[in-house]
């Protein structure tokens, strides 16, 4: 769509201020009117601007094709929507109401220097190298 340089630049300042204004305003003005109206008014509230964007992008972004579109990739996507459904689903069972917990849970235990070594040895991704730990069965004498 953009294929001057000047032009990409500037279409991605503008989109990265509007995402900064949004994620800076919308947190205030979401609890502005989850406290005045429910927290139902929060999702409310972008229905007229989904409507506007959608009116004035109409007007205004120009029409853009692929020249050599490709095929959806149907097993890739179901995939995708299997994971996403697994994931959400485990995150309520894990965490609840509380994501911090959840997110809390994906995090690896804390290895001591007691702990055994893991039993899955470790390998950078296209490497036969191992990356093991520091042998810590062998202490200062």
């Amino acid at each position: 769509m953009f294929t001057d340089d000047r032009e990409r630049a500037f279409a991605i300042s503008v989109w990265t201020s509007a995402h900064s204004v949004g994620a800076t305003i919308g947190p205030l003005l979401g609890g502005l009117a989850s406290e005045r109206w429910g927290w139902g008014a929060v999702i409310l509230v972008n229905v007229p601007v989904v409507v506007i964007i959608l009116i004035v992008g109409a007007r205004v972004i120009p029409e853009s094709k692929n020249p050599d579109p490709r095929r959806w990739d149907l097993g890739c996507f179901g995939s995708y929507v299997a994971l996403l459904f697994f994931l959400t689903h485990w995150m309520q069972q894990v965490g609840g109401d509380s994501a911090l917990r959840a997110g809390l849970s994906l995090m690896p235990p804390r290895r001591t220097a007691s702990s055994p070594p893991p039993a899955t040895p470790i390998t950078t991704a296209g490497s036969s190298r191992r990356c093991s730990p520091p042998d810590t069965a062998r202490g200062s004498s």
